[in-house]
């Protein structure tokens, strides 16, 4: 039974997260995943005109909806709300056969650990149980990566070629594969087949290209639209920021990892190395306190509300540095796809530093880190706590999701029943989470006469408290404005 286990460990893995993602899909909409199932209507229920309120809220392509609209012609009895998280719960499996084929490549040892620390990472885990295009565009490019690496036969060419297309369409930032592959073909250049390699790119630039001519034809933009075309333009102002807050991010999304190296300070008595990267460290935190400026999505999400905008890119930027300290100093990786891998994402975070910045695109450089830390991962005394503070993290987060998508779900059930006009509410937190119906009516000229927010007062007229747990719930109150 033991040896059947081991034999067969990395598909338990992937058993297990797909079953437990199952559990969530029932979960009311969050941030604006209403949206892509709307749009996941045409052409079915709904008139391409009825796409402006898509442009409105969201610089995405269509690509996602497109899927959505694609099986709801062989599902139409199921909503494509449920259709849209079905196809993000379905990246499950095209990322762990992605990340499989990937490092087996690149001979990595020790798999399953490093595709159980993956899959259950925080990123990851929540973004696999939305109905947005984030987790299956990456879960598709790595699928897509894994067989454009040292593809030598006509099935890696051609699965290679439509799934990281696809994955392009959806969300154009998975371009960031290609720049991994180019850096990691240098390592491999004997293995590489020239021929399906320049191939390769001919037609998925073709592909690509087909797909924004068309979306021009049909709604006069290539890749972003008119409301968000200012917002997502290349600029420098914030550019230095902006990689410090991306490297912060990228410290925390790893922790404890990427702090690992003091512990081994401390195991080789390197007291003083220790104090001067305290020290550093710390003048690093006052720096980002005083200095950095944070724009775009770059916060802890709900979290942030406990803390000061200047703490936050304190915290950052302490990280920044750490993870610089990390792999720069202290790391013994002589390894030289490790190399390059670094390479890869050094100039991904720069390009990323362009634009306006949002931590969730960080998401694609998930397993090239843990490429990184792999000797890390093999010692237990950072792999179980690693998996506890994920294992936590995750209840937390789920218990947001859960708080987030009821809480809502209740106001807009309590409008519904006591007919109040849905247009007449200021939903403020909740705006992101409500129905697209709301959402297409909110600039209308209609009084607000209620207001939605977590502080009780006493003119309230409806609450509603949700959490897994008392001591993690959280209330909303639909609260009469004072005109």
């Amino acid at each position: 039974m033991i040896i059947s286990i081991k034999k067969y460990l990395n598909f338990h893995i992937l058993f297990f997260f797909f079953i437990s993602h199952l559990f969530f899909i029932n979960f009311p909409p969050v941030n604006f995943e209403n949206l892509f199932a709307f749009a996941g209507e045409y052409p079915h229920n709904i008139d391409k005109k009825d796409l402006d309120i898509y442009f409105n809220y969201q610089a995405n392509t269509l690509g996602f909806s497109y899927i959505i609209s694609f099986f709801k012609y062989f599902f139409p009895f199921l909503p494509t709300l449920i259709i849209g998280k079905l196809i993000s719960i379905s990246g499950i499996f095209f990322l762990f056969f992605g990340l499989f084929n990937f490092f087996n490549k690149i001979e990595f040892k020790n798999l399953s650990r490093i595709i159980f620390l993956i899959l259950l990472h925080p990123f990851i885990w929540t973004l696999s149980l939305r109905a947005t295009p984030d987790f299956f565009s990456f879960a598709i490019g790595m699928f897509a990566l894994s067989f454009m690496y040292l593809a030598n036969s006509k099935k890696d060419f051609f699965v290679s070629i439509f799934f990281m297309s696809l994955s392009i369409i959806i969300k154009p930032h998975s371009f960031f594969f290609l720049i991994i592959f180019i850096f990691l073909t240098i390592y491999k250049k004997k293995k590489i087949n020239l021929n399906f390699l320049f191939w390769q790119f001919f037609l998925i630039l073709i592909l690509v290209s087909l797909f924004f001519v068309n979306n021009f034809y049909q709604f006069n933009f290539f890749i972003v639209n008119d409301f968000f075309k200012n917002t997502h333009s290349i600029s420098f102002s914030n550019f230095f920021s902006n990689i410090i807050l991306y490297f912060g991010f990228l410290g925390i999304i790893f922790f404890p990892l990427s702090l690992f190296f003091y512990h081994a300070l401390i195991f080789n008595n390197e007291f003083k190395k220790l104090l001067l990267t305290i020290l550093f460290s710390l003048l690093f935190f006052l720096i980002g306190y005083y200095l950095i400026r944070s724009l775009g999505e770059m916060d802890f999400g709900f979290i942030s509300q406990y803390f000061s905008i200047n703490f936050i890119n304190g915290i950052l930027s302490f990280f920044a540095i750490n993870l610089f300290l990390g792999f720069f100093i202290y790391s013994n990786d002589k390894n030289f796809s490790s190399f390059l891998i670094i390479i890869s994402i050094v100039v991904i975070i720069f390009l990323l530093s362009l634009t306006r910045p949002s931590q969730r695109y960080l998401i694609y450089l998930i397993p090239f880190c843990f490429f990184l830390y792999r000797n890390i991962i093999n010692k237990n005394i950072i792999f179980v706590p690693t998996i506890c503070i994920f294992i936590f993290l995750n209840i937390f987060i789920t218990n947001n999701h859960y708080v987030t998508a009821f809480s809502t779900y209740d106001v807009i059930q309590f409008l519904e029943k006591n007919n109040i006009d849905k247009n007449s509410v200021n939903y403020k937190h909740l705006f992101p989470h409500i129905p697209v119906t709301v959402i297409n009516s909110n600039k209308s000229t209609v009084v607000k006469k209620y207001l939605v927010q977590t502080e009780p007062k006493s003119n309230y007229v409806y609450y509603t408290c949700r959490g897994f747990w008392l001591k993690f719930s959280k209330c909303n109150y639909l609260v009469v404005i004072n005109n």
